[in-house]
């Protein structure tokens, strides 16, 4: 499995194109897998310190970029949905995650600089209030678009890639919580 993500990683067009670039979008998105990882380790052994792992790294990951943000809805859905036989074990690793996630912001953002990640994420908020307008397949859409990124997915993903996600998604049954 490692080999073949390395030659989809090798021979993907976006990462051809834009390898002379310095972004952020690879640490992000390396971070969010990581923490993604440590949390399904969490939920499936209880043990706390994947919890407060997986919370660390969403926090560097938001720190990095804010689509790392995301990473605290879906780490709560995936811990609370299908609702967990016993509560009183997915809160504490929850309260643990979110803990050490603003713990790990604070050390990418000190305390007297936190305000720049507040005006950040505020000023994303207003952006996102007022959708700008998009071009697409030759039209052009003053308010945006609702499909508009699933669409770009869509297009601009490998089919090597596709084909892995509708494996995954195939094989879902496979994740299920025991």
């Amino acid at each position: 499995a490692a080999a073949w993500s390395l030659l989809f990683f090798a021979l993907d067009p976006n990462f051809l194109a834009h390898a002379s670039l310095a972004t952020n979008d690879v640490p992000v998105t390396a971070l969010m897998t990581l923490a993604l990882w440590l949390w399904t380790e969490w939920a499936s052994s209880g043990n706390i310190r994947w919890a407060a792992g997986a919370g660390a790294t969403a926090g560097l990951a938001a720190a990095t970029k804010l689509t790392g943000m995301v990473l605290g809805p879906v780490m709560a859905a995936a811990a609370l949905w299908p609702p967990p036989r016993d509560l009183r074990r997915a809160l504490p690793g929850l309260g643990l995650a979110a803990a050490a996630a603003g713990a790990a912001s604070l050390l990418v953002y000190s305390p007297d600089k936190f305000h720049l990640f507040l005006e950040s994420l505020a000023y994303r908020s207003k952006l996102m209030a007022d959708p700008a307008p998009t071009f697409l397949l030759g039209r052009a859409y003053p308010q945006g678009w609702a499909l508009f990124y699933p669409l770009v997915l869509l297009l601009k993903t490998t089919p090597p890639l596709l084909s892995l996600a509708a494996a995954g998604l195939w094989r879902r049954d496979a994740w299920a919580r025991p």
